[in-house]
């Protein structure tokens, strides 16, 4: 945990101390080009849009055949102190009201400029890889409860949906049925995308496979025996 973790807290917490958001906008500025660069390869040009930044809302549009993604990013990771075995409850909730409930009124606000008759699913888009998402659902019933269109999901499981959107068009169509039932003990989506099995239709291979060529490359300097993972 702390290997997963520090590096990040180390860089936040020194900024933080100097009373500069520095180091946060370069991270969220990050992430936005990662999701930028995801799209583009995935996605026609004409099927994302960044919405005006001048205008309070949402930050991206995606539109598909049958629904439209209304997308907002949060890039801010839980502090380690709400991760530990007995965590921080005032650590957690702070995480929720400032990046969930916000988030949830700048969807609102966008959708509410959208016209026509596709429905419209709102996405909370964490850079955080939560496996419990169904935890902070049930924590903001004030939402969740109130509102079957809202999804958090992470970056993970936007990168599964739009690479089977890309390769598997009919399954893609499953994941959105799913998602746009009003069930009130609905699954997250990470359990749809297992029940799916589309779990191994990850993003990085090929030439986007950074992790083995880091590796290759760590192995030459060391002067090892590559083997790839």
């Amino acid at each position: 945990m702390l290997i997963g973790n520090s590096l990040y807290g180390i860089i936040r917490d020194y900024y933080f101390q100097k009373g500069e958001q520095t180091f946060l906008n370069s991270f969220g500025r990050l992430f936005e080009l990662y999701f930028e660069d995801l799209t583009s390869r995935y996605l026609a040009s004409d099927q994302y849009i960044k919405l005006p930044e001048n205008i309070k809302g949402a930050d991206y549009k995606l539109e598909f055949d049958n629904v439209i993604f209304i997308i907002e990013m949060k890039s801010a990771l839980l502090s380690i102190k709400g991760k530990q075995q007995n965590p921080n409850l005032n650590t957690i909730d702070d995480f929720f009201s400032r990046n969930i409930t916000k988030a949830y009124e700048q969807l609102k606000s966008s959708c509410n400029r959208i016209e026509g008759k596709k429905p419209v699913i709102k996405l909370i888009l964490l850079y955080e890889n939560f496996r419990n998402i169904r935890m902070i659902e049930n924590s903001l019933p004030e939402i969740f409860n109130n509102d079957k269109n809202c999804w958090i999901i992470t970056i993970a499981e936007l990168e599964i949906l739009l690479v089977t959107f890309n390769t598997d068009r009919i399954k893609f169509d499953e994941v959105l049925m799913k998602m746009l039932e009003s069930s009130a003990d609905r699954e997250t989506l990470l359990n749809i995308i297992d029940k799916l099995k589309l779990s191994r239709n990850l993003p990085f291979v090929g030439e986007y496979d950074y992790f083995n060529k880091n590796l290759k490359r760590l192995a030459s300097e060391l002067g090892t025996e590559y083997k790839p993972i």
